[in-house]
């Protein structure tokens, strides 16, 4: 019991500390990014840069969750033998879940684009 607890720890401190890097990394990203708007085109990129902010980050937010949603249930598989059948396959499920969620995330963030409306020039 005390090593779940503290492999559940060690999990949640390791995820929070991702995720905080992880939004800097984005935040700076868009800083620093050729497309960020200016004085002279803000009315113009403002939408597109405020957009493609919130996406990634909205990215970052499912993918870190999904990633320690897998990890903790492959901790929590490795680490507990349950004698009840019922409570090995739900681990069993939930982990295989995790790891679909895993994978399709980036593509429903990615490869579906938006249609968005022709721009005025």
């Amino acid at each position: 019991m005390q090593l779940t607890r503290t492999l559940s720890q060690t999990a949640y401190s390791l995820w929070s500390i991702l995720f905080a890097k992880l939004k800097s990394v984005a935040l700076r990203f868009f800083e620093d990014s050729p497309s960020a708007p200016t004085v002279s085109n803000q009315n113009a990129k403002s939408g597109l840069v405020l957009r493609r902010r919130s996406k990634l980050v909205g990215f970052i937010i499912a993918e870190v969750s999904a990633i320690g949603a897998l990890m903790l249930a492959g901790i929590l598989a490795v680490s507990v033998k349950p004698t009840d059948p019922t409570l090995a396959l739900s681990i069993n499920v939930v982990t295989i879940v995790a790891a679909a969620a895993v994978a399709i995330i980036p593509i429903a963030f990615f490869a579906i684009t938006p249609i968005l409306p022709r721009a005025d020039r």
